[in-house]
């Protein structure tokens, strides 16, 4: 991976900059607004859990749309089926358990 006499540069200042304005900034902006609307976040109590949980189901959604939509993918048949199998094995077993649990029907 890494040649003798070779070499690269890493952008930081675009790096850095990137970073700051989507996590720095926003968290700031957020600090702000939230001494002025705390009264009525408490009133209200908007389902923040939820809204986040959709928030990172779609994220995740579309990196995996992404990435099969890309023609290009090297992807063989056995890690389709692995692919497949994790992301069916909790859908069939493990997120089942709670509510047959919390039901009485286990």
């Amino acid at each position: 991976m890494m040649e003798l006499g070779s070499s690269s540069s890493v952008p930081f200042t675009s790096i850095f900059s990137q970073l700051f304005m989507t996590v720095v900034v926003p968290l700031i902006i957020g600090q702000i607004v939230r001494r002025y609307i705390k009264d009525w976040l408490e009133r209200k109590k908007p389902p923040f859990g939820a809204i986040s949980s959709c928030v990172l189901l779609m994220i995740i959604y579309t990196t995996f749309c992404d990435t099969f939509a890309n023609p290009n993918i090297d992807l063989d048949k056995f890690s389709l089926i692995i692919i497949v199998f994790i992301s069916e094995t909790p859908n069939r077993y493990v997120w089942p358990i709670p509510w047959g649990a919390e039901n009485g029907t286990n």
